[in-house]
């Protein structure tokens, strides 16, 4: 078994993995490392020489050196060459092996979601402190926007909200999940209509999309609206 270290190592010298599905938003990654440095390192797979872990830091390292900005914290140079912290020493036992981690690296830290009432008290903490508190953390302004206003209004006159059930949160909270499914093709489909409404709109989200096209057709369609039966039991 080899042992395993770290090397400083050339950022322009590592090669990707040969498939990669996994996004990045390289902006909320370069604020990162403006912010942070380089904390974790890239994990370079020892049996192909490619990379299994860190290609969203170096294409925001490459964009940052590019863009003329400083290195980040724990990025060495070395005669102009930016080099950054490479974990050797991974073999995996199979090139299967490396493929099925670098897409467990990524799912498995989607899957476990948020405390969000923690997650709220943490944000409000941050944005007490200065908003520069929360550059670099991986939301946007407009998601960190909602966040806090859905936090406020969760606390304003809520005693004791975090013994609430699930069932009692949803019914409480300002902002709620609509989920639907669809199949791969339609799936496609629908998403570039609503881009293409969203951008001809000048709307925020799809949401706001789909919300405008169901009051559209409800304007034109009054006959086959369907009645609010909340309504009717606040007349009894």
């Amino acid at each position: 078994m080899a042992k395993v270290t770290i090397k400083y190592m050339e950022v322009t010298k590592l090669p990707p993995a040969d498939v990669n599905p996994k996004k990045h938003d390289i902006d909320q990654l370069k604020q990162s490392l403006q912010r942070f440095g380089m904390v974790a390192p890239i994990i370079l797979n020892e049996r192909t020489g490619k990379l299994v872990v860190g290609h969203g830091r170096k294409e925001a390292l490459l964009a940052l050196k590019k863009d003329g900005a400083d290195p980040p914290d724990r990025v060495r140079v070395t005669k102009g060459k930016w080099m950054v912290p490479v974990l050797r020493g991974i073999d995996f036992e199979s090139d299967e092996d490396a493929r099925a981690y670098l897409l467990a690296d990524n799912r498995l830290t989607e899957i476990g979601g948020w405390d969000t009432d923690v997650l709220m008290k943490e944000l409000q903490a941050l944005s007490a402190e200065g908003p520069e508190m929360l550059l670099g953390i991986g939301w946007s302004d407009k998601e960190l926007e909602k966040l806090l206003a859905e936090g406020q209004d969760f606390e304003e006159g809520r005693p004791g909200v975090t013994d609430m059930s699930e069932a009692e949160r949803f019914l409480e909270s300002t902002i709620k999940q609509l989920a639907m499914f669809y199949n791969a093709k339609d799936y496609d489909s629908v998403i570039d209509m609503l881009e293409r409404v969203l951008v001809r709109e000048e709307m925020d989200n799809h949401s706001a999309v789909l919300k405008w096209l169901l009051e559209q057709y409800c304007e034109k369609n009054p006959e086959e609206t369907v009645d609010d039966p909340q309504a009717d039991s606040d007349e009894d």
